[in-house]
């Protein structure tokens, strides 16, 4: 992002593993240095040769980030001050039981680690870049100890309350050409350049700059409201915040993103230069302040409330207000003078008066309100949060700033243009009414309503780690998630499940004083998937989760992110979930979703669906690599196919071609005519359970009486399609690029041919013959760079242009004619449309339109391969 030296850039990410390490010493070597700085060396090199750390436990970043409600994570990072040259071993050896992690590269730097899961013992790695060593201790408590035994080459390093001034002077006459500086805070990191360190901190003691870096992002923990001294939920991450030279980046200015805040080398000064910092560092402040960001940031505003942690380092450092030394209180109030049919928030395009509606309530309120907003965020749960939707978004703001404020800001808020709903006003109606115009206050003659009371937070409680079944995620007994509570201290009965990073998922349980503060306790959960089908999402994320509860014959379906959209680059349908009755194999259930929304929908139409055994089970995912089907925990191997079937069973979702037999009663004894039992260790009970009766079924399938029924039959008689032997075409079942060219394959009896598509081994290896035929005879051509994209789930206008193509490979070109759907222009092909129309094979809905852009079923393809059948017999 291209950035000018006034404007600030986007967000941070979350501060590192805080981590005692025990000094790395430098090899060996000989220089001119004064004596001074000589006997530095000569004490470094002497201290610790086995290059020995201790690293504390102390989380995931991600995972703290979600339980802080915050967008982005500190580094990971807790670095050795070694170099890993490309290439180099790097022997490790893990002492203890604990798994940890190490890295070789530094975001932004040098581009992304490579990161290596270490075990314990001894350990060997290296990375073809090669990079700075780093390690992480995710664990949430203990401490590992760790030895480089081999490997390394020393940079300058600067750790604070261990080096001195002498020290810092002789590394960096010593390491002149090293490939990167690190100093290391108590709550902050820097990697830059050796130009950079020796032009800003060459002959300077290194201590007052880190100091002074430790205080600012203490004092946004402040306005955070977490503190390393509290527990729970309002306890700081002290992973490391990460400042970084991005030397490599010619363009923009300052940036932050996940694990790091990232600078050009010109605005270095501002990080490194202890003067600038503390009176000028509106861009660091900035950029660390992204990393504080919670859910309460709509769209277009997160260059706003950002600003509110660089103000509260300004002010806490001395320095005049930036709204009143900027002057920028004349624009916020020309705004709010303008009648009110002019005023609309999110349409202000000035950020500094977006700012202003925001730094009002801190005026007005005192500086408690914003530690005590940013808590009571945290203690909302992410069904309490809602969708993310912007909307939502605004109204929750308004409801938790008049709670925290203890005032109806109705009048705020809607003098500011952000206008509450009538929900939001009646949920806020019973709060005190405002007393005074907060909304003229300005620095300098701030508009006091009543300061909120001092924040505290409830502290203790010991956590018992869990282990659920997802299936039972909702009956957690909270009761037995928390002990050791002081006497004043007790469970409201709240929780909250996050399981946002699934292997290190967590209940959150609400603790609270006789005085109304509140916290809660961060319990540790296993989640086991049970028997379950799991449906991921953008970055193998689990955005849907169904799974059998057999204690009461229900489906359980859960999302693990209310707020996360699913997959953004698939507007259609990304997967569905539907159920058919063991029986009459009438369709009980049909829900699917689009990828541009979130999973909160799809789940609610699921849950607590009752099932029998027996029923079966049809899922679709426009990504099969994103499907995962789970046995009792124990995930099942699964082929490429967009649809599969299952039946329900006992054992969970199973392979119809698995099943011997299918148990539909265990309450009735055993038929005479049963033919198939799921499972013969049933037999040997006392009550035999009902089987299903073969020759009752035969007399229903499902395209029996149906639009379709003789379409899907004709084909079944040439071969073309077929069901499964015992009534089921899935004809509602949505059709691959695969699967419909191996159709028009078979239906005009195609020679053998071959084609060049690189994604063939995606396809399931009975529709290759089919592709390949296709291909040969000039009807498919993939879409470009040699992709076919076999799994995609076929549109009804591909249909048309391979139908086109087919109709042209056996001589038969259709007359243009005009076509009466409404939505013809969005067609690729309008043209082939205009040709298949003519020849009668192309019908539109009741609406007239054609929806060249949707799927087509197995019933859609089945009439239009006929209807192509048929002008080709006409032809002859």
């Amino acid at each position: 992002m291209k950035k000018s030296k006034k404007k600030y850039g986007a967000m941070t990410y979350k501060t590192l593993l805080a981590i005692n390490i025990l000094w790395v010493p430098f090899a060996s070597g000989t220089f001119e240095v004064t004596k001074a700085a000589a006997e530095s060396i000569e004490n470094i090199e002497t201290t610790l040769e086995e290059r020995t750390f201790l690293l504390k436990g102390k989380g995931n970043v991600d995972h703290l980030a979600n339980i802080h409600q915050r967008a982005f994570a500190f580094s990971p990072f807790e670095p050795t001050g070694l170099y890993a040259k490309p290439n180099e071993t790097i022997i490790i050896h893990v002492e203890g039981k604990q798994n940890i992690q190490a890295y070789i590269g530094t975001y932004s730097y040098d581009g992304n680690p490579k990161k290596f899961y270490l075990k314990p013992g001894k350990n060997e790695i290296s990375a073809p870049k090669g990079g700075m060593l780093y390690f992480e201790n995710a664990n949430l408590n203990g401490e590992t100890k760790v030895t480089v035994s081999s490997g390394g080459t020393p940079i300058p390093y600067f750790e604070l309350g261990k080096h001195t001034k002498e020290d810092w002077d002789a590394m960096l006459e010593k390491f002149p050409n090293a490939y990167a500086v690190e100093l290391k805070g108590e709550r902050s990191l820097f990697t830059v350049t050796y130009k950079a360190a020796k032009q800003y901190l060459g002959g300077k003691d290194p201590s007052p700059l880190l100091r002074k870096h430790d205080e600012a992002i203490r004092i946004q923990d402040k306005v955070s409201g977490v503190s390393e001294e509290y527990t729970g939920v309002a306890q700081a991450d002290t992973h490391y915040v990460h400042f970084v030279e991005d030397f490599n980046k010619k363009d923009g200015w300052m940036y932050a993103t996940n694990y790091r805040t990232g600078y050009v080398s010109d605005a270095m000064k501002y990080v490194l230069d202890l003067e600038h910092f503390e009176k000028d560092g509106w861009g660091p402040w900035h950029e660390a302040g992204h990393q504080r960001q919670q859910t309460w940031k709509w769209s277009g505003l997160t260059e706003v409330t950002v600003n509110i942690y660089s103000m509260a380092v300004q002010r806490a450092f001395g320095n005049p207000s930036r709204l009143e030394a900027e002057e920028r209180y004349n624009d916020i109030f020309l705004y709010l003078m303008k009648p009110q049919s002019e005023k609309n928030y999110d349409q202000i395009d000035n950020l500094f008066v977006k700012l202003g509606m925001f730094w009002q309530l801190d005026l007005a309120f005192g500086d408690n309100f914003y530690p005590k907003l940013h808590q009571m965020y945290r203690l909302t749960s992410l069904e309490e949060l809602g969708d993310g939707s912007d909307e939502e978004k605004k109204q929750l703001f308004i409801t938790m700033a008049s709670k925290v404020a203890n005032r109806d800001l109705t009048p705020f808020f809607e003098i500011w243009g952000l206008m509450p709903s009538e929900k939001t006003k009646n949920r806020i109606k019973h709060l005190p009414k405002l007393q005074k115009e907060i909304w003229k206050g300005r620095d300098l003659r701030p508009v006091v309503e009543e300061r909120v009371s001092k924040y505290q937070v409830p502290m203790g409680g010991i956590p018992v780690p869990t282990t659920v079944d997802i299936g039972a995620i909702n009956d957690i007994d909270v009761t037995k998630l928390v002990t050791n509570l002081s006497p004043n201290v007790y469970l409201t009965g709240n929780r909250s499940i996050d399981m946002r990073q699934f292997d290190s998922a967590s209940v959150t349980v609400e603790i609270a004083d006789k005085e109304g503060n509140k916290n809660a306790v961060i319990v540790p959960m296993k989640v086991t998937y049970g028997d379950s089908i799991v449906f991921q999402g953008l970055s193998d994320w689990n955005s849907a989760i169904i799974s059998i509860s057999h204690a009461n014959r229900q489906l359980k379906a859960i999302t693990t992110d209310v707020t996360k959209t699913i997959h953004y680059r698939f507007p259609e349908t990304y997967y569905s979930f539907k159920v058919y009755d063991k029986d009459t194999r009438q369709e009980k259930l049909s829900v699917s979703t689009s990828g541009q929304v979130g999973a909160k929908d799809f789940v609610s139409k699921i849950q607590n669906v009752k099932f029998n055994y027996g029923d079966i089970v049809e899922v679709f995912h426009s990504e099969p690599s994103r499907l995962h089907v789970y046995h009792n925990n124990e995930k099942v191997p699964q082929d490429k196919q967009t649809t599969k079937q299952y039946i329900i069973t006992p054992k969970g979702f199973q392979d119809p071609q698995d099943v011997d037999l299918a148990v539909i009663d265990n309450k009735e004894k055993e038929k005479k005519d049963e033919s198939e039992v799921i499972d013969n260790k049933q037999k040997e009970k006392k009550d035999e359970p009902e089987v299903i009766d073969n020759t009752k079924n035969k007399k229903k399938d499902d395209i029996s009486g149906k639009w379709y029924e003789h379409e899907i039959r004709e084909l079944a008689k040439k071969g073309i399609m077929a069901g499964d032997g015992k009534g089921s075409y899935w004809p509602e079942r949505l059709v691959t690029r695969a699967e419909f060219a191996a159709l028009i394959a078979r239906a005009l009896q195609l020679s053998e041919g071959t084609s060049n598509f690189k994604d063939l081994g995606l396809a399931h290896p009975s529709l290759v013959d089919g592709i390949n035929r296709a291909a040969a005879a000039g009807i498919i051509h993939g879409r470009g760079n040699g992709i076919f994209a076999p799994n995609d789930t076929i549109t009804r206008e591909e249909v048309v242009i391979m139908v086109d193509r087919a109709l042209q490979s056996k001589g038969i070109t259709g007359a243009l004619k005009e076509v009466p759907f409404i939505d013809q222009d969005a067609a690729y092909d309008k043209k082939a449309l205009q040709r298949v129309y003519g020849l009668g094979i192309v019908k539109g809905n009741d609406q007239n339109q054609f929806l060249p852009k949707g799927t087509a079923s197995r019933a859609e393809a089945a009439a239009f391969l006929n209807r192509m059948l048929r002008v080709i017999d006409e032809e002859k």
